[in-house]
């Protein structure tokens, strides 16, 4: 039996590496990486990329993420995050693939503590990473073939420059680290979401083939939980809690732009069943 093919546009992220990671021995995999194609400059080259490899699914992984990147170089996060993937999409219609692309909790304004947003609530983005992530689900958003999966903050052993990693190094060294207590989410363990999608969408073709009223679905944690806290979880695997200190966001960048209180539900119960300690758990065991 022939392996389904994938095109996965990225190959640094960790989102792109954990999908190599567990399921390059079931599919017959392609990466597109930076090198092999400019994004930016060079967008037209992924129709041809697309054509000769001919592939049954588009994983679309590339993002600009970066808040202070996006609002220093917003021609390059509207087109990347917002206007690319409406091209790969039309790229579908000839070349005949089903595309998966993932959006961002940073479509929603993110000023009230507690509140968790959900499929149906009103996109209200105000930085530039938010709105270019808002672009691209309002022109994908009850296309034919296509599926936007939004998440909140991704973590995992594969994810390196990540902030959660970063931090989880330098407490690995006895060095003392700095966490916001006040910067909220519903963190997703990346090796889950990569889970999900593979179980739930390359194996079943579920939500392809679902009579869904939107294309668009939130898949998250069930837990929100500040950096702070998420870190002291990790703190206490290692026993080495004396070296997280906890601080307001504004301790880092007074003039900070992040939205401090972000964090998705599910009306559709997409959401992780374990636990972040299990998560964690297998994270260091990674």
């Amino acid at each position: 039996m022939n392996k389904k093919k994938i095109l996965v546009i990225g190959k640094s992220g960790g989102l792109s590496e954990e999908i190599n990671y567990q399921i390059k021995n079931q599919y017959n995999l392609k990466f597109l990486g930076r090198k092999d194609v400019d994004a930016f400059k060079s967008y037209k080259k992924y129709y041809y990329e697309i054509k000769k490899f001919k592939p049954d699914y588009v994983i679309n992984t590339i993002a600009v993420n970066g808040i202070k990147y996006c609002e220093d170089n917003p021609k390059e996060a509207y087109f990347i995050n917002g206007y690319l993937p409406k091209i790969i999409h039309s790229y579908s219609k000839t070349l005949r693939f089903k595309l998966i692309h993932f959006s961002s909790d940073t479509v929603f304004e993110g000023k009230q503590f507690n509140k968790k947003y959900s499929d149906q609530s009103i996109p209200k983005p105000w930085i530039v990473l938010g709105k270019s992530k808002h672009m691209s689900e309002t022109f994908l958003l009850n296309k034919k073939d296509v599926i936007i999966i939004r998440v909140s903050m991704l973590f995992g052993p594969r994810h390196k420059k990540h902030l959660i990693h970063k931090l989880l190094i330098n407490l690995k060294k006895n060095k003392t680290i700095y966490a916001s207590r006040d910067v909220y989410s519903t963190p997703v363990y990346t090796p889950d979401l990569v889970s999900f999608v593979n179980e739930e969408i390359l194996m079943k073709e579920k939500l392809f083939t679902n009579k869904i009223k939107r294309n668009l679905i939130n898949f998250s944690s069930n837990k929100y939980i500040s950096v702070f806290n998420l870190m002291k979880i990790f703190a206490k695997n290692l026993d080495k809690e004396k070296y997280l200190i906890s601080v307001k966001d504004s301790f880092f960048n007074k003039s900070s732009m992040k939205p401090r209180y972000l964090g998705l539900k599910s009306k559709m119960k997409y959401t992780t069943n374990k636990n972040l300690q299990s998560c964690v758990s297998h994270y260091l065991k990674q």
